[in-house]
C-alpha cells in the first residue's frame, strides 16, 4: 500500500508471493491493485483526517500517479525482444538463481497481455473515480471559502509539475506521467480534471450561493432596522435640508447630496458593497494563473512553457464569472422586490391609518429612495466592475 515504494522492491516483494504462494502474474497484479485501492480509500477514515484537506488530496493523486507509472514500469512488457517488464526479469533472475530443482519451481506466462492490463486499469480507475468522488464530496464540505480550495487547486498544480510525476524506470530514464497512461490504460488522464475539479467547482457554486443567500437576509434586515431609525434621524426625513447642507465629507458626500442619499441609505449600501467586494474579491483568488508572476509576487520568474503546465486553472473563469454576475442580479432582485414589498405594506397602511401619521410617511419616501438608488448604484459599481 506504501505508493513511495520503489518499483524495483515491488517487483522483488511480488516475486516473493509469486514463489512463496504459487500465484501467477495476474493475480498479484490484481493484488497490486487492490491494495492502492485500499491506500485510496484509507485516507477518507476517520483516523487518517488528522491530516489536512489538502494534503489528503494531494496523497490520492500521489497514489494514482505513482500507481499507474509503477504499473507501466512492474507489469507493462514494451514487446521489445531486448526489454522485459520489472517482474518478469526479477522472476527470471530468481528463477535462474533458485537451488530447488527444476520442477519444484512454478511456471508462469511471460506477462501480462496488453487487453488484461488496459481493461484492469480501466477498471481500476473507475473504482477508484467513484471513491475519491465519494469521499472528496465529504471533505470538500467543510471548507467554506473559495480561497481554500484555490489552495488546494495550487497544490495539486504543484505536485503534478513537480518531479514527484516522474520516477527512475528499469533503464534508468524518466517515464512521465502521461506516456505511462498511455502505455497501460491507453489513454491520457488528468488527475485534476477527472478527480477533483468537477467537485471543487460545484463547491465553489455552493459557497457562492450560500454567502448569497447570507447576504440577502442581512440586506433585509438592514434596512428594516434603517426604517426604524428614519424617524430619530432628522437629517434623514428631511431630504431637501440634506441636499441643501454643507457637505462634511468633500466629493464623496457631495455626490450622496445630489442624489439624495441620506446617511443611513448611504450606509446600508456601503454595507451591501462592502460584502459584494468580498464574494467577488474570494472568488478572483481562483481565478488567479499560480504560474502568473504577479500571483506569488516574483516577477522575476520566467513563466513555464505549455507542455509543462499539467492542466489549464483558467478554463472555469468564464463560468465562475457568469456564476457570480447572475447571483448579484438575482440578490439586486429579491432586495429590490422586498423593498417594493415593504413599500406597499406601507402605503397601505398610510391609505388605512390616514396621512396624519407623517413618521410613516416619511418612512415610505426613504424606502423609496433607497431602492432606486441601490438600483443605479449596484448597475454602475458592481456590475460594471473590474471583476466582470
Amino acid at each position: 500500500q506504501n505508493h513511495s515504494t520503489e518499483s524495483q522492491t515491488i517487483a522483488e516483494s511480488l516475486c516473493a508471493i509469486l514463489f512463496l504462494e504459487e500465484s501467477t502474474p495476474r493475480q498479484v497484479f490484481t493484488e497490486f491493485l487492490v491494495a492502492r485501492k485500499a491506500a485510496i480509500q484509507r485516507l477518507f477514515h476517520t483516523s487518517e483526517q488528522a491530516a489536512s484537506i489538502k494534503t489528503q488530496i494531494c496523497s490520492i493523486a500521489s497514489i494514482l500517479i505513482s500507481t499507474v507509472v509503477q504499473i507501466d514500469t512492474v507489469f507493462n512488457d514494451p514487446n521489445q525482444s531486448d526489454t522485459k517488464c520489472l517482474l518478469v526479469e526479477v522472476i527470471a533472475r530468481n528463477s535462474s538463481e533458485a537451488t530447488a530443482p527444476p520442477h519444484f519451481l512454478p511456471s508462469w506466462s511471460a506477462s501480462l497481455s496488453n487487453n488484461v492490463l488496459h481493461s484492469s486499469c480501466e477498471e481500476w480507475m473507475s473504482t477508484c473515480l467513484q471513491d475519491v468522488t465519494n469521499g472528496l464530496q465529504i471533505l470538500l464540505g467543510y471548507i467554506t471559502s473559495v480561497k481554500s480550495l484555490t489552495s488546494i487547486r495550487d497544490a495539486v498544480y504543484a505536485l503534478l509539475r513537480s518531479q514527484s510525476v516522474f520516477v527512475s524506470n528499469r533503464s534508468d530514464k524518466l517515464s512521465d506521467w502521461q506516456t505511462a497512461c498511455l502505455a497501460v490504460v491507453g489513454r491520457r488522464i488528468s488527475i485534476w480534471d477527472e478527480f477533483v475539479r468537477p467537485l471543487v467547482v460545484k463547491r465553489i457554486e455552493k459557497i457562492t450561493s450560500e454567502r448569497f443567500a447570507v447576504l440577502t437576509e442581512e440586506a433585509k434586515r438592514s434596512t428594516k432596522n434603517a426604517l426604524e431609525r428614519v424617524v430619530e434621524s432628522p437629517i434623514d426625513r428631511d431630504v431637501a435640508s440634506f441636499i441643501w447642507s454643507e457637505a462634511s465629507d468633500g466629493e464623496a458626500s457631495l455626490r450622496c447630496q445630489a442624489r439624495g442619499c441620506t446617511p443611513l441609505i448611504r450606509e446600508i449600501c456601503q454595507d451591501v458593497d462592502s460584502h459584494l467586494d468580498r464574494i467577488g474579491a474570494d472568488v478572483g483568488i481562483f481565478l488567479d494563473d499560480p504560474d502568473s508572476p504577479e500571483s506569488d509576487g516574483d516577477s522575476t520568474r520566467p513563466a513555464f512553457r505549455e507542455e509543462d503546465v499539467p492542466f489549464d486553472c483558467l478554463a472555469d473563469g468564464v463560468h465562475l464569472r457568469t456564476l457570480v454576475h447572475t447571483q448579484s442580479c438575482r440578490f439586486i432582485n429579491t432586495w429590490t422586490q422586498w423593498i417594493e414589498t415593504q413599500i406597499a405594506s406601507m402605503h397601505d397602511e398610510v391609505l388605512y391609518y390616514g396621512a396624519d401619521h407623517a413618521g410613516l410617511v416619511q418612512g415610505v419616501d426613504a424606502v423609496d429612495r433607497l431602492a432606486s438608488w441601490r438600483v443605479r448604484l449596484a448597475r454602475m459599481h458592481w456590475f460594471s466592475g473590474a471583476f466582470f
